[in-house]
């Protein structure tokens, strides 16, 4: 059935049941029900429409919150990204700085570096030359390329590099200490020589740099003021000689005066023979030889005198030690006997010999023999001594470690206070009254002993006296 027909039925349905009142009424209540069901499925659809937009309108809003918020925060990170520009700008502006200023310091530091005087040597972990300053070419005397890439020890006299860098490893750094480099002319120069490690960030050595200075002139001054020192020392030596000399002087002169009175008496009683003709020719030979031993007597004294105060330098000859005191003593023998001052000595026979200049130990022995004199002068005691003693002391006893030959001076004159101890041995310290001392005397005995290899020390003891020591090595036998 098409749709025509079914169209045409439902009319003439509607007319038949238009002629049922009852019927047409059950067909109105029907309809105004589906009418009010459509009415209430409209309103329906209605509301469902209206919330429908209502949250699309909700919607909306959250997207253009979501919208606003993106354009804020794209906003935000326009600034950002502008003021990260800035940023990169200024760290632009400041890094083309710092190349500047960095530049400058190299140029600074390569100019420091040429400007040197200092000679700088910059060295690989090998020990090879990398790079050098214009003073190490003036005073070497070589171009840059003849020395980078050789070892340093090529230009050091008797220096190996695995020293330098075995000090080095172990203190980072060297103190100052001499070396000799070698010119291009083979000329050696004298050198304070530094050196640094460099590390890198892993601590393993990337090289060493170096500083040396040519300190050939220091040196050369060096010699000539201990050329002046070793003059100015050897007046005040002399001038200690001539000062104990002349503290001595009676004695002397008593020693020469014996002789002396010999021999005149001998010549006078020679000449009463002659004028009374008892002239007899055994007598006259035995005078004559007492005569001539006289005049040796005085001629030995006279000539020990010379050679005590003469200028001269440092002979050193093998000798016993016990020769020198003996001689020494003699100077003493009858000073001592006016100053009721007892002169002993105790000297050891079996001492070995020893390397010494006979004139400077007895220089010594004098001076402290003539100091114990004073002392004992100035305490006023009637029974003053001086002993002098010597002996020998093995390698276990002696202060030297070796085998060893001691003098010992000792005097009862009340010992050295502990103020006057300490400064003793320091030049120009005295305790003696004006124009009674140059205050040298212990301070050259001290000098004397110590180039002999020796010690002098002192020990003492408060109201009863000092006794001085001496060490002086011994020749080691074979």
């Amino acid at each position: 059935m098409n749709k025509t027909s079914e169209t045409t039925k439902g009319l003439l349905e509607e007319m038949l049941g238009l002629l049922d009142p009852q019927k047409a009424s059950l067909n109105i209540i029907d309809d105004l029900d589906r009418k009010n069901k459509d009415l209430e499925a409209v309103q329906t659809a209605y509301m469902k429409f209206m919330d429908d937009m209502d949250r699309k309108n909700r919607d909306l809003e959250a997207a253009q919150k979501a919208f606003m918020n993106i354009m804020d925060d794209m906003e935000r990170k326009n600034r950002d990204l502008e003021a990260a520009q800035t940023a990169y700008m200024n760290i632009m502006d400041d890094m083309e700085l710092k190349n500047k200023e960095l530049d400058e310091a190299r140029a600074y530091a390569d100019n420091i570096i040429r400007s040197m005087t200092e000679m700088l040597i910059v060295l690989a972990p090998d020990g090879t030359i990398k790079g050098v300053n214009k003073a190490v070419r003036r005073v070497l005397g070589y171009d840059e390329d003849e020395l980078i890439g050789i070892k340093i020890n090529s230009i050091l006299v008797g220096e190996e590099t695995e020293d330098i860098f075995g000090s080095l490893a172990k203190q980072e750094f060297t103190v100052q200490s001499e070396k000799i480099f070698l010119t291009k002319k083979g000329e050696k120069i004298p050198s304070l020589f530094s050196g640094a490690v460099m590390r890198g960030s892993s601590k393993n050595i990337q090289g060493i740099v170096c500083v040396a200075r040519d300190i050939s002139e220091r040196k050369q001054m060096e010699e000539e003021i201990k050329e002046k020192l070793k003059e100015s020392t050897a007046q005040l030596v002399q001038s200690e000689k001539l000062n104990a000399l002349g503290e001595m002087i009676a004695s002397i002169s008593h020693e020469l005066k014996q002789p002396l009175n010999v021999i005149k008496i001998i010549s006078q009683s020679l000449e009463i023979d002659i004028k009374r003709n008892r002239f007899k020719p055994e007598e006259l030979t035995g005078n004559i030889s007492d005569i001539k031993k006289q005049v040796d007597k005085l001629s030995e004294i006279i000539e020990h005198m010379r050679i005590f105060t003469r200028k001269s330098s440092t002979v050193m000859e093998k000798n016993c030690v016990n020769r020198v005191i003996e001689q020494a003593c003699k100077f003493f023998s009858q000073q001592l006997k006016i100053y009721n001052i007892e002169l002993t000595t105790d000297l050891g026979s079996d001492l070995p010999q020893i390397l010494l200049d006979p004139i400077q130990i007895e220089q010594v022995i004098v001076n402290l023999i003539g100091n114990a004199r004073d002392a004992l002068n100035e305490t006023e005691r009637n029974d003053g001594r001086i002993a002098i003693k010597t002996h020998k002391t093995d390698s276990s006893t002696s202060l030297l470690g070796r085998e060893s030959v001691v003098i010992e001076i000792t005097d009862n004159a009340g010992g050295i206070p502990e103020h006057v101890l300490k400064k003793i041995f320091e030049p120009f310290f005295t305790t003696k009254a004006p124009g009674k001392g140059t205050g040298l005397g212990l301070s050259i005995s001290k000098k004397i002993v110590e180039n002999h290899r020796g010690i002098i020390a002192i020990e003492t003891k408060g109201g009863e006296g000092s006794n001085f020591v001496i060490t002086l090595p011994a020749i080691a036998e074979g």
